[in-house]
């Protein structure tokens, strides 16, 4: 194999370094789905990440991510939601960090890397961005006993200017008569509170988002949703407000790096927490009775904190799916997990199912909000159990981006490229139709995926949908898997890397009328899936908490308007 290889983030910055040198001559290191897929199709040689990282990897990478946020301190910030983004920010730079040293490493180990040729590209372009270039810098520092090649010599930053503003809401009067309920957002099927209250002379709150098209706010307006927005001023005195963070790492150039981070993040931190003093100011203007949000970090996550300094009810609803912890690194990665999506803040917490209530029970122990065995909220539905197709399989996993990676719990984008190759060549086999229902991150990647895999149907409809056609899902970990069970569709957890079990699961492939299967071994796949297609009494008891969503909603309103 070659000794002289080029690492990338995105395909174009491939694209970029391939235009520059002789593509015949060079190995390809991918850092991200769209990369590798592009050696794929291109036939370009790479080296698969999949042979060079393993468990030990992922264990170690969470125990040093914890040890990193647990020694955070903050100097001159109290909320807990901007807190948590900051934290994110961090542990998702570091995982990249880690990941790409790594990987480097290890194919060095194997194959004497003689030159790296990198991009020179040095950038950020926004907090999510997936062009946010840093490799070629860090290559540069911690590499320095190879031969590196700059295809940009310059590699001085080009950054996107982030506005330093003041907030104030607009799009509001003063109302002392009528009563509101104040949501984080209208996403992850926050729809259905909406349409299931049947609460008089109350109306629904949420910030305006942009990708509410004209159509959908003459609807949300009819079922009494009323929209504000944030008007913004710049701000010109930079010294007003301050953001310390204090934290250490054990290696001086990854600290570095992670400064860099935070203060790329700076101007962003200070716009939220300014969000956050006008959202304030929402409460002296109108009757807030409750508040809901899906999400625990940032913004969003701060409209609970402000519910409770006005001593409001309110009620966390994670959108993700929470499980116990099987070992000290699952509990690691389950946390990181809550973090996002589980108020401490909040004065109720939605257990919408026995899975969280067992995460509950086993990961947080004694908490100070109290626990509303709601059922189903905002999951999937599906209330007949009978109408489904017994040759159609669903496969649903999450899978993260270079810039947001998470360990253990999340498939890395190469193992779901192997995945994909093995169903594949499962589907012609056996004659099952698979349906993958791609995680926002990989929807991009839809037409290259079909070439790749061209026995496979992949699909970027609403979950809902798409279960009504199937009779089982596979998956690693997603909450699709919760939404799967309160469709009435069996679940194997599909884990050859035998590294991660979502939840409890039957191990035990031959025994029938089991919601929930884990499986280690993709041979022993179809066994599995005729156990399910000869279940006739699958017991999905253990996993869901019985109920129609609409009459789940119902309660719910009635229990917080007692409050």
């Amino acid at each position: 194999m070659s000794n002289i290889v080029c690492i990338a983030q995105t395909k174009k910055e491939l694209e970029f370094i391939l235009s520059k040198v002789n593509s015949r001559d060079i190995f390809v290191i991918p850092l991200d789905l769209d990369v590798q897929i592009f050696c794929i199709l291109k036939k370009i040689k790479f080296y698969n990440p999949i042979n060079f990282i393993n468990e030990s990897f992922h264990q170690k990478s969470l125990k040093e991510s914890e040890e990193l946020i647990k020694n955070l301190r903050y100097v001159n910030l109290e909320n807990k939601s901007h807190q948590l983004e900051i934290e994110a920010v961090l542990r998702f730079r570091l995982h990249s960090i880690l990941f790409v040293l790594e990987l480097v490493t290890n194919i060095d180990k194997k194959n004497s890397i003689k030159e790296i040729v990198v991009s020179g590209w040095n950038k950020y372009e926004n907090q999510y961005s997936t062009e946010n270039y840093f490799i070629s810098d860090l290559i540069r520092q911690v590499l320095k006993n190879k031969l590196i090649t700059f295809i940009n010599k310059d590699n001085s930053e080009i950054k996107s200017k982030v506005d330093n503003f003041d907030y104030k809401i607009q799009g509001l009067k003063k109302d002392d008569k009528n009563k509101y309920i104040l949501l984080s957002n209208l996403f992850y099927n926050f729809f259905r509170l909406i349409k299931n209250s049947k609460k008089k002379n109350t109306y629904f709150l949420t910030s305006f988002d942009n990708r509410i098209n004209l159509f959908k706010r003459i609807i949300f307006y009819l079922f009494k949703v009323r929209f504000f927005s944030f008007q913004k001023k710049l701000r010109t005195d930079e010294n007003s407000t301050s953001l310390k963070v204090n934290f250490h790492h054990k290696n001086e150039i990854i600290l570095k790096f992670l400064r860099y981070r935070l203060s790329q993040e700076k101007n962003n931190f200070l716009n939220s927490l300014s969000k956050a003093k006008a959202l304030d100011e929402l409460f002296t203007k109108l009757k807030i009775v409750s508040v809901f949000s899906n999400i625990s970090r940032g913004e969003y996550g701060y409209y609970l904190e402000a519910a409770s300094k006005n001593n409001i009810t309110s009620i966390s609803i994670p959108h993700g799916t929470l499980t116990e912890n099987f070992n000290e690194y699952d509990k690691i990665y389950k946390n990181t997990i809550a973090d996002a999506v589980m108020s401490t803040k909040a004065k109720y917490f939605a257990a919408q199912s026995k899975i969280t209530e067992k995460f509950l029970k086993k990961n947080i122990g004694k908490s100070s909000f109290q626990k509303l065995k709601t059922g189903n909220l905002i999951f999937a539905e599906n209330i007949s159990s009978n109408s489904f197709n017994k040759k159609k399989i669903l496969f649903a996993v999450t899978v993260k981006n270079f810039q947001s990676l998470q360990y253990l719990g999340v498939e890395m984008f190469y193992e779901f490229l192997d995945n994909l190759d093995f169903l594949n060549e499962f589907s012609e086999t056996y004659n099952y139709e698979i349906i993958v229902k791609l995680h926002p991150t990989a929807q991009n990647s839809i037409l290259d995926l079909k070439q790749i895999c061209p026995n496979l149907y992949f699909t970027n409809k609403k979950i809902d949908n798409v279960l009504k056609d199937v009779f089982l899902t596979i998956s690693y970990s997603s909450t699709v898997i919760e939404d799967s069970l309160y469709s009435y569709r069996p679940v194997i957890l599909l884990d050859q890397w035998k590294r991660y079990q979502h939840c409890n699961a039957e191990k035990d492939i031959s025994k029938k009328n089991s919601a929930v299967y884990y499986l280690t071994d993709k041979n022993d796949l179809i066994r599995c899936v005729r156990t399910i297609n000869q279940s006739k009494n699958i017991n999905f008891d253990e996993y869901i908490i019985k109920g129609k969503t609409k009459d789940n909603i119902s309660k719910l309103f009635n229990i917080l308007s007692k409050d």
